[in-house]
């Protein structure tokens, strides 16, 4: 009973701190919890990797890869690519990928599709078409096409 007693009162207890609210101009606001500042980091640290790495570019490049990367556990990974940044891993990874390739299309003139494909870290050539057109709105061929005044030559 005195066990019961003590684990009732504990939950009691921090019921109430989670219940106490700050005051602002007048208004009682609820502190935002603390994993939510942890949470900003996170995916600050995910944005920075991708900034400041050509890891990704790997074809063999993994979830777990990447938990390394950014020193973050796999599952709060997936869970902060999920809820706060409403991507899952593969889809964050292709649309950096794309990016990478569309930089690399505007370039280099000379680069073909097919080399380009593996330089960006795509296992085949439909899986890059399929992503560059989700995250561009056009084919490859036709991005370049329509972007060939963009190209810089050395």
């Amino acid at each position: 009973m005195y066990l019961l007693f003590n684990a009732k009162k504990s939950t009691l207890e921090l019921d109430e701190e989670i219940d106490e609210k700050i005051e602002i101009d007048g208004n009682k606001v609820i502190p935002a919890p603390a994993t939510e500042s942890l949470r900003v980091e996170e995916v600050n640290k995910i944005k920075l990797f991708f900034e400041n790495s050509d890891l990704y570019l790997q074809a063999n490049f993994t979830l777990e890869d990447m938990s390394v990367e950014v020193d973050i556990p796999r599952a709060i990974l997936t869970d902060v690519m999920n809820k706060e940044m409403q991507t899952g891993f593969y889809a964050i990874l292709g649309e950096h990928r794309i990016h990478h390739a569309k930089k690399m299309l505007l370039d280099k003139e000379n680069f073909t599709i097919e080399a380009l494909v593996f330089q960006c870290g795509f296992h085949s050539k439909s899986t890059f078409n399929k992503y560059f057109k989700q995250f561009v709105g056009q084919t490859p061929s036709s991005f370049r096409i329509e972007n060939m005044h963009n190209i810089r030559t050395f």
